[in-house]
């Protein structure tokens, strides 16, 4: 269920929060360093392309640029690539304020999670550059299911790890298919891309 009135918490006993574009406002940072990691190896990405990928994992979309591009890109290359060029921009990443507020404003009211499609060592980076690392009892990450975003099993995991039933979770998410994987678990989901500044806080 799609949650128009995010004020309103009853029935609610979980709160997870997707990372890049959620939590963070990461993705502009990495539409540039996708772009120019591809550049580097003689890809082409613009940045409609790289935002039709938001959700999708960092393999997920290298293979499929790969394939659409008739290209053979050592994958451990442009990965090592892209994460020289993402550890110069991680300080230039800064929290999305109205959605960070609703986490901070739960903390130790309500279990907390984040699941992103995002390998963990950056996530955490991410979330320790924006101060918010102790805010989040479980952290599920790319290594952590086999199936990925649109599908239901990160937050389904994550439900698990917390311990609350799925549609009693509610999800915080700023992608379609990030959107789609929760709907599909069964939880309410909140898309942070129509949040005015408001602050939900659990009665």
């Amino acid at each position: 269920m799609k949650i128009d009135n995010i004020e309103d918490l009853s029935g609610v006993e979980a709160l997870i929060f997707d990372c890049d574009g959620t939590l963070v406002d990461s993705m502009p940072m990495w539409c540039e360093n996708w772009i120019k990691t591809c550049e580097h190896f003689g890809m082409k990405l613009t940045e409609e392309e790289f935002y039709s990928h938001a959700g999708k994992t960092v393999e997920e979309t290298f293979k499929i640029l790969c394939k659409e591009q008739a290209v053979d890109v050592d994958p451990d290359a442009f990965y090592r690539k892209k994460d020289d060029l993402a550890s110069e921009m991680i300080p230039l990443v800064r929290e999305i304020k109205p959605v960070c507020d609703i986490a901070r404003a739960n903390h130790g009211r309500i279990p907390m999670a984040v699941v992103s499609s995002g390998p963990r060592k950056m996530v955490a980076k991410f979330l320790s550059q924006c101060k918010l690392e102790t805010l989040f009892a479980v952290l599920i990450c790319a290594e952590d299911v086999e199936r990925h975003k649109p599908h239901p099993d990160p937050f389904l995991t994550a439900a698990r790890s917390l311990g609350i039933p799925p549609d009693k979770c509610r999800v915080y998410e700023d992608a379609d298919a990030g959107v789609e994987a929760a709907l599909s678990a069964g939880m309410s989901v909140v898309d942070v891309r129509k949040i005015p500044g408001v602050l939900p806080v659990l009665k």
